[in-house]
């Protein structure tokens, strides 16, 4: 026989979202287990890789009664988790609704328990729990046509920890074929037991569900022995990152975010970068490093096609140097051998060119290719102060000031002073 309540959950949707869901008949039990929450594509594909956790408790006290109520809208702990996207228009809160009409209508999740009026905050709640009892249906599970998306906490073995201080990951824009194939090995001759992302634990967004496997695979592979980088290499399509999301020293030449960008430019820039930019911005969680760890991943892709232009990002960006780059005079030496000042094009680059004819190794570098992006506007003139100072370098052991002369177009300048050249 249909139960009063279950018509009511069926049939009103809005009555449903209203009184707070509809949960099961006591004593009760659902015959049936869809296999996809929510039929129909998936409108969205968001995901986050930072903690998502609603905590909701109200004490409601009247003068007629002294007993106290208390709505428990905790996400169940686990190592992946579903919540529902922010209601922030229409549309949104039109799909959250829809999927919490759909789950409270399967059985199986009480929908009362949870009654905050909060659309997101209820809908997460609805969302997760009906997620981890069909866990084994994958990203499917967290559908809701695009109104759910999966998340993990900071301390979920689905990714890489915070404890740790390096990580071993696939270099962004890695093929699904080579990644699928060093998956296969890791999980087989690897030893690497995967069955935690193989129909385990830990879940991942379709759209990016054979990176973020590999991405797991990698770094406990990496873990596993010795974080070296030998165990890192996966036949150059590994690179092991900082977990604090610090820049890489061994590159050549940085991009990061100028310090007077406004907060809207730069969140252009950032929501550019990890969107169509291809950056997988959520391997960041470090927030106080995202952005310039997030423009700086984009740039290393893109410089050798691009050039300076791959740091533009409509003036937000920035290029700089590693401490230890050869692009850059370094503070470590006392003295440096510069052009000399308002030195016309022709002679910038007959210098440039004795060097490299000299000693081509000094060249490597600042040709094309070679990794030392410097800004359009200056780049002869960076490039000359780095061919002429190096040469210096290398060769005062022998000639001493004589190796900075390049037919009286250079002077020696001391290191100390900043004022001279921006390092």
């Amino acid at each position: 026989m249909v139960s009063v309540q279950g018509v009511l959950c069926a049939g009103l949707a809005i009555m449903a979202i209203m009184l707070g869901g509809c949960g099961e008949e006591e004593g009760t039990t659902a015959t049936t287990t869809p296999v996809a929450p929510a039929p129909g594509p998936s409108t969205k594909n968001t995901s986050t890789s930072s903690t998502t956790s609603t905590t909701s408790t109200t004490t409601t006290t009247t003068t007629s009664t002294t007993s106290t109520t208390t709505f428990d809208c905790h996400l169940t702990p686990a190592p992946t988790l579903c919540s529902a996207i922010p209601a922030n228009d229409a549309l949104a809160r039109a799909e959250i609704g829809e999927g919490i009409k759909y789950v409270c209508s399967q059985g199986g999740v009480n929908c009362t328990t949870c009654t905050r009026t909060d659309l997101h905050v209820r809908g997460s709640y609805i969302f997760n729990e009906f997620f981890h009892q069909h866990i084994k249906s994958g990203n499917a599970a967290c559908d809701f046509k695009g109104a759910g998306k999966l998340s993990w906490p900071n301390d979920s073995k689905c990714r890489p920890s915070l404890r740790d201080e390096e990580w071993c990951l696939p270099k962004t824009g890695t093929t699904s074929d080579v990644l699928t194939t060093h998956l296969q090995w890791i999980c087989s001759d690897g030893g690497v037991d995967c069955s935690d992302i193989n129909g385990g634990q830990c879940v991942f967004p379709k759209a990016t569900d054979v990176m973020y496997k590999s991405e797991w695979a990698y770094n406990t592979y990496f873990r596993k022995n010795g974080a070296t980088k030998m165990s890192c290499a996966f036949e150059g399509s590994g690179q092991v990152m900082s977990s604090k999301c610090s820049l890489s020293p061994d590159q050549l030449t940085w991009c990061k975010a100028k310090s007077g960008a406004s907060k809207e430019k730069i969140g252009e820039a950032l929501g550019y970068v990890c969107g169509d930019g291809g950056v997988l911005c959520d391997r960041c969680q470090n927030e106080a490093n995202k952005v310039d760890w997030a423009l700086n991943e984009y740039f290393q892709r893109s410089w050798s096609a691009a050039g300076a232009q791959a740091c533009e990002f409509k003036g937000v960006g920035e290029l700089s140097w590693p401490p230890s780059s050869p692009c850059r005079p370094s503070k470590k030496d006392e003295q440096w051998c510069l052009p000399n000042e308002g030195l016309p094009r022709e002679k910038l680059q007959s210098g440039l060119e004795y060097v490299c004819s000299e000693d081509p190794s000094l060249c490597t570098f600042v040709k094309p290719g070679g990794g030392c992006v410097f800004p359009e506007a200056t780049d002869l003139e960076y490039k000359v102060e780095a061919a002429f100072n190096n040469y210096y370098q290398k060769f005062k052991g022998v000639k001493g000031e004589d190796a900075c002369d390049f037919g009286g177009d250079a002077r020696l300048v001391p290191a100390r002073n900043s004022a001279i050249i921006q390092v």
